[in-house]
């Protein structure tokens, strides 16, 4: 979904997760993942959440673990955390703010993304 058709990238996350009710994976266009990073990132996952109540995010060589730029996480997750008032601009902060104050973000940096802008 073109982001400019949708009117950005949260209205369109949001329409793309509103039928969906399970594990989702959310990253941009410009991701290449390295070697095994997936089955790493998945593993971790459901390691360290069973109950699919987490977000795990991996090293994605710009932002480690300071910003959520491509989490792993239920849907619902994503659709109640992440605030439908932003076009795009600020939404992964205050979702990365959310997730780190509720105790509910792990990095996984041995799974390892590169961010190809």
């Amino acid at each position: 979904f073109p982001s400019h058709d949708r009117g950005g990238f949260v209205p369109a996350i949001h329409d793309m997760l509103e039928n969906i009710d399970g594990l989702v994976w959310c990253i941009g266009d410009d991701t290449i993942v390295n070697g095994n990073s997936l089955d790493i990132l998945y593993e971790k996952y459901l390691e360290t959440y069973p109950d699919l109540n987490g977000v795990c995010q991996p090293d994605d060589g710009i932002k480690g673990d300071s910003l959520i730029t491509m989490p792993m996480c239920h849907s619902k997750i994503m659709q109640k955390y992440t605030f439908k008032g932003y076009n795009h601009w600020y939404a992964d902060n205050e979702f990365t703010d959310i997730i780190k104050g509720l105790n509910l973000f792990t990095y996984v940096p041995e799974s390892k993304m590169t961010h190809a802008h």
